[in-house]
């Protein structure tokens, strides 16, 4: 993938913080786990390899830009599931990951480079991820080395295991959202009664009445969703479907599955929620728009 342009830094899915100057940053392990992340987010198939290019615009301050992405895709080729973040938004993260990586490495490493790359490729020794940060010139000199293993990728979000557990439910959600969608014809109007845990679709001639479950919010001013077995706000017998799934799936590979709250688009969390709906055995999921003190936002309700 080349890049005509240089990025200019953007909107951060996760939630670190953007860094400015003269700020005291985390060490590279933060960072360069989320850019293995992100690495599965920017191409059509996981990668097993994959090289992350950037150049130095500034000195001082510090500004340091993406220039180009090469991947080679795991040989199994687990294609990633589309969750709703575009392109743009995907390389303008990766541009400012490379750029928290360029001061944090001469924060905590004393390493300055004006172009280079971090090479990322598997560890045949102990099964885990290499990541090295490469700096180019008349040959090139490997300036960090950092390996990851098993139990630390363990943070990462969107994983071959993720992609291929959410894949096979695609199906089904989708046509669970169609029956849904004829079912919700003609509804003008709705109440919700947490306490109760029943949503009262009100249509022009009747009311109808579902036991619901909720399985997750998202907020649109942080574009966080908060999985429902970890809001404090939800009753018990709500979260009872969503509490199951999220034991079930307490497994490698499948964090987005049991971390309590992820960073990403709306289409994200609605596809979450019915991905756990469906593998709880419930006949779909209601998108309701709430407010709150911090904003506005969706409530995903199993019924």
């Amino acid at each position: 993938m080349c890049l005509d342009v240089l990025l200019a830094s953007g909107f951060r899915w996760a939630s670190l913080p953007a860094m400015n100057a003269s700020s005291t940053y985390p060490p590279p392990d933060t960072f360069l786990l989320e850019l293995l992340d992100q690495l599965n987010l920017a191409f059509p198939c996981c990668l097993e390899k994959g090289q992350v290019h950037f150049k130095r615009l500034q000195d001082n301050p510090l500004r340091v830009a993406l220039t180009d992405l090469n991947g080679v895709p795991h040989s199994e080729e687990t294609p990633r599931v589309p969750l709703g973040h575009t392109d743009a938004e995907v390389l303008d993260h990766l541009n400012a990951i490379v750029g928290d990586l360029a001061h944090s490495v001469l924060q905590h490493g004393g390493v300055e480079i004006q172009e280079g790359y971090w090479d990322v490729f598997p560890d045949a020794t102990h099964g885990g991820i290499n990541a090295f940060l490469v700096e180019k010139g008349e040959e090139e000199i490997i300036r960090v080395k950092r390996t990851f293993d098993k139990s630390e990728l363990s943070w990462l979000l969107f994983t071959p295991e993720f992609y291929n557990k959410l894949r096979p439910q695609l199906e089904n959600a989708t046509a669970k959202r169609e029956r849904l969608a004829m079912k919700l014809e003609g509804v003008k109007d709705f109440k919700l009664d947490l306490s109760r845990g029943t949503l009262a679709l009100q249509k022009n001639t009747e009311t109808l009445s579902l036991d619901v479950q909720l399985m997750g919010s998202w907020l649109e001013e942080t574009h966080g969703f908060l999985w429902g077995w970890a809001n404090p706000n939800c009753p018990p017998q709500l979260s009872t479907a969503v509490s199951k799934f999220k034991e079930a799936n307490a497994q490698p590979g499948l964090r987005l599955f049991y971390k309590p709250e992820i960073g990403g688009p709306e289409k994200m969390a609605h596809m979450l929620s019915e991905h756990a709906a469906c593998e709880m055995g419930l006949d779909g999921v209601i998108k309701t728009p709430f407010q709150s003190e911090n904003g506005p936002g969706f409530m995903y309700l199993a019924f």
